[in-house]
């Protein structure tokens, strides 16, 4: 043990501590984060069915969507926890803008993990440092809709704690925002209870005014609004409104996670919970209010942590009842003289059963709309983070899920450093490793 402390207390030996881990922390801290979001892509564009009109092609938006960051405040989470999630979340963030460049980052809610409960005093202090940790270049557009955790649940909400976020970042329970002709529209989750409080009653007069103004630009209905309504859609949008790609923090209604699949999904347990409509998901209502009024292309939500990607039909409409059962066909024998009989009428009624349900009850063709529910930007709420890199036109999208670098990793770094470094004081024991310790001094 002596021989060891003497060893240890050579300066060569202490010039190689030092190297080690002055390498070991600038790669695990710094350069890894670039390494693993180099390794993501944006998402290539599907051909448009039919081409491009007139041969112009269409203008191209790359949006990097980020959820649930939950900057620790005062309350919850030691010190050190906060700096070094904090960090981590700084540096991938920043390489993510750095090499990949974004024309526009969504923030999907849940931007503090104690909005709801901080002074004013606190709350201003969360805004500056937020913008510090996820600044962008000037040209970059951001877009931020409200989480419960930045101005509390909907019994809990007041006029004070709405609007401040609303004042900070120059939001609003509905809004519309365009970008190069790409039309996102914001919602705040909390708004839409659907009961008579000052919140609720705003976003559906909201909806409807934004439902009025879509339809007005197609040319669906008339007369359109009057000149003393100031409208919702940007001025700058021209010809007839696009689908809009809708933004807002908590999902569409939806039973639970357990369709969620990938090796980062929540666990089976998580995945088996009932979603609690208005906590966990908006209300069935809602959703369908939502999909029928604003007819999105693309929902992208947060608020549960993990990704997942769900398909909505609108109208909601249950499948057709077949009338013959499939016990009656596999209990048939090949010599049954009505089995022939039987499967074939069982697959007729099959194929108009599928036929009316893409219908739909009211003969209304059905749309398969997409949620891309983002995991959380934190090694706090999930171990394997992940933000989604959508590549949008005026009609089309396509979505990628960029995996960040995860903590488990990070602290494997850094154990096999100081293997690394135990093993170099014992070099001439270990004389197989020699190679090795030629090639790293």
């Amino acid at each position: 043990m002596r021989a060891l402390v003497k060893r240890i207390q050579r300066p060569e030996t202490l010039l190689r501590l030092l190297f080690i881990a002055a390498a070991t922390l600038l790669y695990a801290e710094y350069l890894h984060n670039y390494v693993v979001i180099a390794r993501c892509s944006w998402p290539e564009l599907e051909a448009a069915a039919g081409g491009h009109s007139g041969g112009q092609e269409e203008a191209v938006v790359r949006a990097m969507v980020v959820a649930d960051t939950h900057l620790l405040g005062s309350r919850n989470g030691h010190w050190f926890d906060k700096l070094r999630r904090e960090w981590h979340m700084r540096r991938s963030f920043q390489a993510a803008v750095l090499l990949h460049a974004p024309d526009v980052v969504i923030f999907l809610g849940d931007l503090f993990d104690e909005g709801k409960w901080c002074s004013t005093e606190e709350f201003r202090a969360y805004v500056v440092r937020f913008s510090d940790m996820f600044a962008v270049p000037e040209h970059t557009h951001i877009i931020i809709v409200p989480g419960n955790h930045d101005i509390g649940f909907h019994y809990s909400i007041s006029r004070s704690l709405s609007g401040r976020f609303e004042r900070a970042f120059n939001v609003s329970s509905v809004g519309a925002v365009e970008v190069r002709g790409v039309l996102f529209v914001t919602l705040n989750s909390m708004a839409l209870h659907g009961d008579d409080c000052y919140l609720c009653t705003a976003a559906e007069s909201s909806i409807k005014q934004l439902y009025r103004e879509l339809s007005c630009s197609r040319g669906d209905i008339g007369p359109c609004l009057s000149a003393s309504i100031k409208p919702l859609l940007p001025a700058n949008l021209q010809g007839a409104a696009p689908r809009p790609v809708l933004l807002q923090h908590y999902p569409l209604y939806r039973v639970n996670d357990a369709h969620c699949s990938g090796a980062d999904a929540a666990p089976d347990k998580v995945k088996a919970l009932t979603f609690r409509e208005r906590w966990e998901c908006l209300s069935r209502d809602a959703s369908q209010q939502l999909l029928s009024s604003l007819q999105p292309r693309l929902v992208l939500s947060g608020h549960t942590h993990y990704p997942c990607t769900t398909l909505h039909r609108h109208p909601d409409t249950p499948p057709l009842e077949i009338q013959v059962s499939v016990d009656d066909i596999m209990d048939a024998t090949v010599d049954d003289p009505d089995y022939a009989a039987e499967e074939r009428e069982y697959m007729e009624q099959q194929q108009r059963a599928d036929k009316l349900t893409r219908l739909g009850s009211s003969n209304k063709p059905v749309v398969i709309i997409p949620e891309v529910t983002v995991s959380s930007f934190s090694w706090r709420n999930n171990k394997k983070p992940s933000f989604a890199m959508v590549t949008l036109t005026r009609s089309r999208h396509s979505v990628y899920k960029c995996e960040m670098a995860r903590e488990v990793t990070v602290m494997y770094i850094y154990i096999s450093a100081g293997v690394l470094f135990l093993l170099s004081l014992f070099r001439r024991k270990f004389w197989w490793l020699e190679p090795v310790y030629r090639a790293l001094y």
